[in-house]
């Protein structure tokens, strides 16, 4: 094996990572052939950081209902203020 790096846990002891892999199935599948050879290995998620961009609007009731509607028919919209109280968007809870 040559796809290995050795680091420091928070607790400072040292893990050894046997790679990353595209898929859990094939993190289990390594998984299953150390076992069979008695070595115990754990499969733990590795997350990536996404960059975001945002845009923080002060706008009225019938912006915001249109925001609201334009969050619902694209996928990659989030509206966080839905909510529309005293004349002010609020944060939706």
């Amino acid at each position: 094996m040559t796809d290995f790096y050795t680091y420091r846990t928070a607790q400072g002891g040292k893990e050894l990572s046997l790679g990353v892999f595209s898929t859990e199935t094939r993190a289990l599948t390594q998984q299953k052939q150390l076992q069979a050879l008695g070595i115990s290995a754990q499969i733990t998620p590795q997350y990536k950081v996404k960059n975001q961009k945002f845009l923080l609007v002060q706008a009225d009731k019938d912006i915001a209902l249109e925001l609201a509607a334009l969050s619902q028919s694209r996928g990659n919209v989030s509206v966080i203020a839905t909510r529309y109280e005293q004349g002010q968007c609020v944060p939706a809870h």
